[in-house]
């Protein structure tokens, strides 16, 4: 038996479960504003998942992000 999505309805919001053979989850979706939202998200995943690749984060090269960060005495120069 495959797995089995499972559509909920938190409040006014839906989302997804997916749930392996054994009915633990295994994927759990963002919420959507709408049932056919939800419902194509469920499209999504069973259309793109099938060939996806299995990346692992440590073995990827370092990328270096830089911010910009203002001080309080850089802001006070800025305004004074």
């Amino acid at each position: 038996m495959p797995g089995k999505f499972v559509m909920n309805k938190s409040g006014k919001r839906f989302h997804w479960n997916l749930l392996a053979t054994n009915g633990r989850v295994i994927a759990t979706s963002e919420h959507y504003e709408t049932r056919p939202a939800a419902l194509a998200g469920i499209a999504s995943v069973q259309k793109n998942a099938p060939g996806a690749s299995t990346v692992v984060a440590d073995d990827q090269p370092a990328t270096k992000k830089t911010a910009k960060r203002s001080t309080r005495k850089a802001a006070a120069k800025k305004s004074g």
